[in-house]
């Protein structure tokens, strides 16, 4: 797992747990690159973002919500 990961989900139909995680990137832009891909597809679904820091094992640091 790289140091940023992003979850996104449905407010409609949310999911617990891994199942809202997209992927894991080695940047936080590149974690926002990815956030701004999905939202320019009208037909994703996907109503929110979160962008967390894993820099500590267990601990997580939300660094962007939408």
């Amino acid at each position: 797992m790289k140091r940023f990961a992003v979850f996104a989900g449905s407010n409609y139909y949310p999911t617990q747990g891994l199942g809202d995680f997209v992927a894991s990137f080695d940047t936080e832009d590149e974690a926002k690159q990815c956030v701004a891909d999905k939202k320019l597809r009208e037909e994703s679904g996907i109503d929110w973002f979160l962008i967390e820091d894993l820099k500590d094992y267990g601990e997580f640091e939300t660094v962007e919500e939408f």
